[in-house]
């Protein structure tokens, strides 16, 4: 079956609205096999699903028959009883047909009258209840059912069911309060205290409180657990040993703190030892699949992962924390030496922490001594896609990040803090070295690195941060763009949301270190290379004949440029104290700087290192516009670092 039904099917059974919202695009009127959705909801009693979609499944009569899973049948069997020999020929149990044979009356009485039948359906509901012995009366516009009535024996097995369940409750009750004596009830200031392997998985598919009281060791996991609860461990340490079979829990909408988790092949409590080498073809963590809930004071060390993402056809993500959260993550912090390796021909994600953020990633760290080395895997140190509504707020990375490639039309990405941003990274420190090499030779070769010290490709807004670590690009034939900020920094429509970039507060005291191969340049071409103290490239764009114009305000900028130099170096690249490259959109102002600070060096004198007009790149001056002159009061030149670390602008951690 696929992945994508699949998911459809779990979320069901787990009564998952997150899960479900996200399986349910596109597949609407799937049926799996005899079984349409709305009768499988009600079928495993998914209420919250129910509560939320069942509008959209009233009245569908057209489904697309997919592969039916044994374990619906089996599900199924269990209440059909005799009625399952009016579905032996394939036949398909509709919703109201399910809710008779659930022996659901009253739900069906209220759905009868407002549903669209056919006469089938209706003949299926009187044989339903003909062969359960109840009475029904029913048109294309009423119904009326009888209540069932038990009988002699009936009665006697009641009785004897109500006596031994009575007996077996006072039992449990009994030892529960003695035993809670002990262990606490799982609620309040009485969590209950964790001691093993055995209670931990019971804990983490709960929703309940415990605290953990000794470290653990796990030797299998499941990717099953849903939690709700809370747990705290206490300052105790969860050892896993089976790395990487999958993320320890899919859906967390309870509590995580006071936690840490070591990965690896363990042969001692204070010990990992041994790579870990492990091949994926779907999106991963090392801790949740999907956060909703709180994820706090966790730290995370691995041994060195050596991970090959393959035989997949969708991008995979891969990160420490959360494949994609919706609720918080804070006060955490990852140790762990990466290298990855894409065999698919897709894009491959890896971060410390999040993949895609909708929410609150704030005061997490990637440890010192650290390194991330991929080939053809976009990789940043905190999350890979910071979304619309999502806040990356006073994170740091330390790892040192380095990313080949070699295939032809990809672009590869790699930054300190965030791959894409399209919404709010603020007070992040980046103080890991970034590098890319792009050793894509093809004829014709397409693609383009974008490498930043806090965002590669920014869309909104980067505030109070800052850049300490060496930003490196090195390309055979592609285009670059680098920046101490960010690679690119571009207004644009995202989901309906037009957004436009702010960079403002930031500080960026770095080395960059840009070089092409490419001899093909010309005039007539776009730079082959865009480096800026800030950005490679910043611009607005027209909507409606309206210009939506970026910002850069009060940062500063002290940048050494590692520049060579040769016969093509006119051509082939801007490099700039500020901004590398934008474009002009007839005599507007294509981005707005406001009181910015930068180093001026004699081989690179230019605060905007070029301008690009009808997709021709052209020097300052050349257009006739006096770029320099025009911006003198936003962006401003120095000599030396000591000048700029005199201004008020200035600052540093």
């Amino acid at each position: 079956m696929k992945e994508e039904y699949n998911s459809l099917l779990e979320s069901i059974k787990q009564d998952n609205l997150i899960l479900f919202s996200t399986s349910i695009k596109n597949n609407k009127y799937i049926s799996f096999g005899r079984f349409p959705i709305l009768s499988l909801c009600y079928l495993y009693n998914a209420k919250k699903i129910l509560k939320n979609y069942k509008q959209d499944f009233d009245n569908i009569s057209d489904y697309k028959i997919v592969e039916e899973p044994f374990e619906i049948y089996k599900k199924f069997k269990n209440y059909a009883g005799r009625t399952l020999r009016l579905y032996l020929n394939g036949d398909i149990v509709t919703p109201l047909e399910m809710l008779a044979i659930l022996h659901n009356d009253a739900l069906l009485k209220k759905e009868y009258i407002t549903q669209t039948k056919s006469q089938k359906q209706i003949d299926n509901l009187k044989s339903i209840y003909r062969i359960n012995k109840q009475k029904i009366e029913l048109d294309e516009n009423s119904i009326s059912i009888e209540k069932s009535s038990l009988n002699t024996s009936q009665m006697r097995f009641h009785k004897i069911t109500l006596l031994a369940t009575t007996t077996f409750i006072t039992v449990i009750c009994f030892i529960f309060i003695v035993s809670s004596i002990i262990t606490g009830f799982g609620v309040g200031n009485s969590p209950f205290y964790v001691y093993n392997q055995t209670q931990l998985l019971l804990a983490l598919n709960s929703n309940k409180n415990f605290v953990i009281k000794n470290d653990i060791t796990l030797t299998n996991t499941s990717n099953n657990f849903n939690f709700y609860g809370s747990l705290d461990g206490g300052g105790f340490t969860i050892y896993i040993q089976n790395v990487l079979d999958d993320y320890l829990i899919n859906n967390n909408f309870g509590i995580i703190k006071n936690l840490k988790i070591c990965y690896g092949n363990v042969t001692s409590k204070n010990q990992n030892q041994n790579e870990i080498n492990k091949t994926i073809s779907t999106s991963t963590s090392l801790l949740v699949n999907n956060n909703s809930g709180t994820i706090q004071n966790v730290d995370i060390k691995t041994s060195k992962l050596n991970i090959t993402f393959s035989n997949s056809s969708n991008i995979i993500f891969f990160n420490g924390f959360a494949t994609t959260n919706n609720g918080t993550i804070k006060n955490c912090t990852i140790s762990s030496n990466v290298n990855l390796v894409s065999k698919i021909d897709k894009d491959c994600f890896f971060s410390g922490f999040v993949g895609n953020n909708y929410a609150i990633v704030e005061n997490c760290v990637y440890n010192n001594s650290c390194s991330i080395t991929t080939n053809e895997v976009d990789a940043s140190g905190i999350v890979n896609i910071n979304n619309i509504k999502g806040l990356t707020n006073n994170c740091k990375n330390y790892a040192d990040i380095s990313q080949t490639s070699s295939r032809n039309r990809n672009s590869p990405n790699a930054s300190g803090i965030a791959i894409h941003n399209y919404s709010l990274i603020k007070n992040c420190y980046n103080f890991g070295n970034i590098k890319i090499t792009s050793n894509n030779d093809n004829t014709g070769a397409q693609g383009i690195i974008f490498v930043g010290g806090i965002c590669a490709e920014n869309y909104s807004n980067i505030l109070k941060c800052l850049n300490k670590g060496q930003i490196t690009a090195f390309s055979k034939r592609i285009l670059v763009y680098a920046g101490g900020i960010s690679a690119i920094s571009l207004s644009g429509i995202v989901n309906n949301f037009i957004l436009s970039p702010t960079i403002k507060d930031c500080g960026v005291n770095c080395t960059i270190d840009v070089k092409t191969e490419d001899e093909n340049a010309s005039e007539e071409k776009f730079t082959l290379a865009s480096a800026g103290a800030i950005s490679g490239r910043f611009e607005g764009i027209y909507i409606d004949d309206e210009l939506y114009r970026g910002v850069l305000e009060n940062c500063y900028t002290i940048v050494n440029f590692k520049n060579v130099y040769d016969d093509y170096a006119e051509i082939k690249y801007s490099f700039s104290s500020c901004i590398g490259v934008t474009t002009t959109f007839l005599l507007s102002e294509p981005f707005n700087p406001i009181n910015n600070y930068c180093l001026i060096q004699n081989d690179v004198p230019n605060k905007i290192g070029g301008l690009v007009h009808n997709g021709i790149l052209k020097r300052p001056g050349e257009l006739g516009i006096d770029i320099e002159s025009r911006y003198a009061d936003g962006i401003m030149g120095y000599e030396t670092p000591e000048d700029i670390m005199n201004l008020e602008v200035y600052w540093s951690e």
